[in-house]
């Protein structure tokens, strides 16, 4: 891993630390993963869980690796985000939101800011900076000082419709106008961003494993009533889940003639994602992998064969 990236890594585990998450880093002594940082913090009437790709250029990361985080964010209930500092080798602006394959990607200043409560409102779109309008209080505004849709459009230099379509929250405006705006009417009329809200997509599995194993696996899974997403950049190969009871099960395939240090490290870094997410845990192995895995991790995860798995997960 790059000296800046980890530096970038250990920077953020410290903020989330400070403030209350219970934060794992994704990595293992070979491996890079579609996440970096997967942090968790609960409270009686709140919970934030985000998933946190980190890079130096947000351009770093391609869409196949958005997705596969996109995918385990869908299946866990958490938000992914992407931390970075450039763009294209420009620095990116603080306060701003960004987006790469539909996931926001922000400054770590930004992010950092987000931590503390104070939330960006800038975001990126068409080349330029556009806002989020609260129609309710423009409209509260105007009223309040008298103006009518036409004479607030004229002080704005924008058409009757703008106005109409800000208060209806129809249409973004750019940072300029909602600057004037807001010097204007003395009010501030524009939305913050959440960025740790996410609105889910609406994702299938599209791609199935090439192994004979995994495409059986994932066959009989489904017939189980599960939703199933499969991974090449985790430590484990599927999730499956179940929306409606919030059932969750990371599977991980022991193949044979594995590298037993490496699977070894997959299988704890996979122990502590299903720790944090709530999750199962479940080993699939042949006879002779199971008895050597068996010793090796002990008698608390689930080790099966995909030929009895039907008869193992309900």
């Amino acid at each position: 891993m790059p000296g800046k990236t980890r530096l970038l890594i250990e920077t953020l585990t410290e903020e989330l630390k400070d403030r209350d998450f219970t934060v794992e880093i994704l990595k293992t002594s070979s491996k890079k993963y579609c996440s970096d940082i997967l942090a968790l913090k609960s409270a009686r009437d709140s919970r934030i869980m985000v998933s946190l790709k980190c890079v130096i250029d947000i351009n770093e990361c391609t869409k196949k690796n958005v997705g596969e985080l996109k995918k385990f964010c869908i299946s866990t209930d958490s938000t992914p985000l992407i931390v970075g500092l450039t763009s294209r080798r420009e620095e990116l602006l603080s306060g701003v939101v960004y987006k790469r394959f539909g996931v926001y990607a922000v400054h770590v200043s930004t992010f950092i800011d987000a931590l503390k409560g104070i939330k960006p409102v800038a975001f990126t779109e068409r080349g330029g900076l556009y806002v989020s309008i609260n129609g309710k209080n423009l409209k509260e505004a105007r009223l309040r000082k008298g103006y009518s849709l036409g004479e607030l459009a004229i002080r704005l230099g924008v058409s009757r419709k703008a106005i109409y379509d800000y208060e209806r929250e129809k249409m973004n405006a750019t940072l300029d106008v909602a600057s004037k705006l807001g010097s204007i009417l003395e009010e501030n009329i524009v939305k913050p961003i959440n960025i740790f809200e996410w609105k889910r997509e609406k994702i299938t599995e599209n791609k199935l494993p090439r192994k004979s194993l995994l495409r059986g696996l994932y066959y009989n899974i489904k017939k189980l009533g599960y939703n199933v997403f499969c991974f090449s950049r985790m430590p484990f190969d599927m999730i499956a889940f179940k929306e409606k009871d919030d059932k969750k099960i990371l599977i991980k395939v022991v193949e044979k003639n594995i590298k037993i240090e490496e699977a070894l490290e997959e299988i704890e870094l996979s122990r502590k994602v299903a720790e944090i997410t709530s999750s199962n845990i479940v080993l699939v192995s042949d006879r002779d992998t199971k008895k050597l895995v068996r010793d090796e991790v002990g008698d608390d995860i689930d080790i099966l064969n995909n030929s009895n798995i039907k008869d193992e997960i309900v």
